[in-house]
């Protein structure tokens, strides 16, 4: 049986974890030993004999230090899993178990937080045709009062086009 066939999780000797018991093709989840940080990597990586397990981060010895933006939001990058942004938005790592985990996570398991933050405050996972606009164009301000949701890209396209806001008049407003 291949290394890529097993079922059991891998101790490695750098204090690393290779979670076979969780991995989904083409991915497995690795610990890394010496932050703790699990991240996805791709199953022939992780069977290579020279694989030790340890990030890029700690193998370069770069920072996990908080990071305060200029508009006083926080980064939590020494948090594990915690928080990562991409593309100027911030996504948070959430764990099967979490409400919203199956509905809104993306396949290493984050969901976008302002998408969070109003499926929060609506009670329900939003739909993928949903769109959560920040009003003041930062999009790393994910208070409640900065978002409004619409329906669709569309419907928020109009919006800005024509000054005329549609909203999606099943969900409660508040």
């Amino acid at each position: 049986m291949g290394a890529h066939k097993r079922l059991t999780d891998e101790h490695l000797a750098s204090g690393s974890v290779i979670y076979w018991s969780r991995r989904g093709d083409p991915y497995v989840p690795v610990r890394c030993g010496s932050c703790g940080r699990e991240r996805m990597i791709l199953l022939n990586n992780a069977t290579r004999e020279e694989f030790n397990g340890i990030c890029r981060v700690c193998t370069h010895g770069e920072s996990w230090e908080d990071e305060i933006l200029p508009n006083g939001s926080i980064v939590f990058w020494s948090r594990r899993g915690g928080r990562v942004t991409k593309h100027g938005y911030i996504y948070v790592k959430v764990y099967p178990g979490h409400p919203f985990y199956e509905s809104m996570a993306n396949s290493l398991g984050y969901i976008a937080e302002h998408r969070l933050v109003m499926a929060e405050h609506l009670g329900r996972p939003l739909l993928s045709t949903e769109v959560v606009h920040h009003k003041n164009g930062i999009k790393t301000d994910n208070r409640i009062e900065n978002l409004e949701l619409f329906v669709s890209f569309q419907n928020m396209a109009q919006r800005f086009r024509t000054g005329i806001l549609i909203r999606d008049t099943s969900q409660p407003t508040n």
